[in-house]
């Protein structure tokens, strides 16, 4: 039986110039690499970097550094916090122009959070708060 390792070797291309390891099987549709484990469809960058390198650290995600992402390459792979793997993404990049909430409270660090409900848009956490507390409308 063949390693998760001889499984992943054989699945990809590598690229000289680049150092990547274009995955050469299924993908997902936005492009990154898929690998089927246990009966499970598993991101192959994430099993490439488990395998060669060991457990993403709790609380983090891998950024292609690379910005290939259909890369296995574990070199190329970096824990970072989500808000930091979305900073470095080139939606980020379109985005990065609103600087400021509607309200004025500025958009960096920890006053930013994604909401998943709302397919991970990024939010003022201040505003948030003031929501929660009952000082803004639930809508606002």
């Amino acid at each position: 039986m063949r390693t998760v390792a001889d499984r992943i070797e054989a699945s990809v291309t590598r690229v000289t110039e680049t150092g990547c390891w274009v995955w050469q099987k299924a993908l997902t549709e936005l492009g990154y690499a898929r690998i089927g484990l246990k009966g499970k469809a598993r991101h192959a960058h994430k099993v490439s970097y488990e395998t060669f390198v060991g457990p993403v650290p709790k609380g983090l995600e891998l950024d292609h550094v690379c910005k290939v992402r259909c890369c296995v390459n574990p070199a190329h792979l970096e824990p970072v916090t989500r808000y930091e793997n979305m900073r470095r993404s080139s939606v980020w990049q379109y985005r990065k122009v609103k600087t400021h909430c509607q309200r004025g409270h500025e958009l960096v660090g920890d006053n930013v959070y994604t909401a998943p409900s709302l397919g991970n848009k990024y939010l003022c956490r201040a505003c948030k708060n003031m929501r929660q507390r009952g000082l803004l409308p639930k809508g606002e």
